[in-house]
C-alpha cells in the first residue's frame, strides 16, 4: 500500500491570488507614478508662465512709470509707446520706448537699440492689449496679457495658461 507523502507548495489558486494581489499592488503604484509625474510637468509648466509673467510685467511697469508721457502717435491697443528721459542713447535728451507683442513674445524697442525679448521661448503669449486711462492726476494704462506655456496642446494634462491684468501710472517726473 502506498502512503500518500504531502507535498509542500503552494497550489494554483494560492499562485493566482498572489499574482492578482500584485498586480493590483503594481497598479496602484504606477498609477501613482503617473499621476505624479503629470503634476510635476503641470507645476512646471505654471512655474514657467508665472516667472515669465512677473518678468514681463515688472519691465512694462518699470518703463511705464519711469516715462514722461505716452506717445499716442504710434500707440495702439497692442502697442504702447513711451516718451522718456532715462537710459537715453548718448547725446540725445529724449527717447522713445516701445512695448509690443511680436508674433508670441513680449518685446520691448528702445530707440537706436536692437529688440529685447521680455518673455522666453517657453511661453507663447497669445494677447497683450493695452488701455489708456486718463485721470485728473497721471495718465495710467491698464495691461491684459493671455499666456500659455509653449507646450500647450489641447488634450493634454499638463497645459497651463493664464489671463493677467495689471495697472501702472506714469510719474510724470
Amino acid at each position: 500500500m502506498k502512503i500518500l507523502e504531502k507535498k509542500s507548495g503552494f497550489s494554483v489558486v494560492e499562485t493566482m491570488l498572489a499574482i492578482a494581489i500584485f498586480s493590483l499592488l503594481s497598479l496602484s503604484v504606477i498609477s501613482f507614478f503617473i499621476w505624479t509625474i503629470t503634476i510635476y510637468s503641470k507645476l512646471q509648466a505654471m512655474n514657467m508662465v508665472a516667472k515669465n509673467i512677473d518678468v514681463a510685467l515688472t519691465a512694462m511697469v518699470y518703463e511705464i512709470r519711469e516715462a514722461q508721457s505716452i506717445y499716442y502717435p504710434t500707440s495702439t491697443s497692442t502697442q504702447i509707446s513711451l516718451k522718456t528721459y532715462h537710459n537715453l542713447p548718448d547725446n540725445e535728451e529724449i527717447s522713445y520706448v516701445d512695448i509690443y507683442l511680436c508674433e508670441t513674445q513680449v518685446c520691448i524697442k528702445r530707440e537706436g537699440e536692437e529688440v529685447e525679448y521680455l518673455t522666453s521661448d517657453q511661453v507663447l503669449v497669445t494677447d497683450l492689449e493695452f488701455t489708456y486711462i486718463a485721470t485728473s492726476t497721471a495718465p495710467s494704462v491698464y495691461i491684459e496679457m493671455s499666456v500659455i506655456n509653449s507646450t500647450y496642446d489641447e488634450g493634454r494634462e499638463d497645459n497651463y495658461s493664464i489671463d493677467f491684468h495689471s495697472a501702472a501710472t506714469l510719474r510724470q517726473i
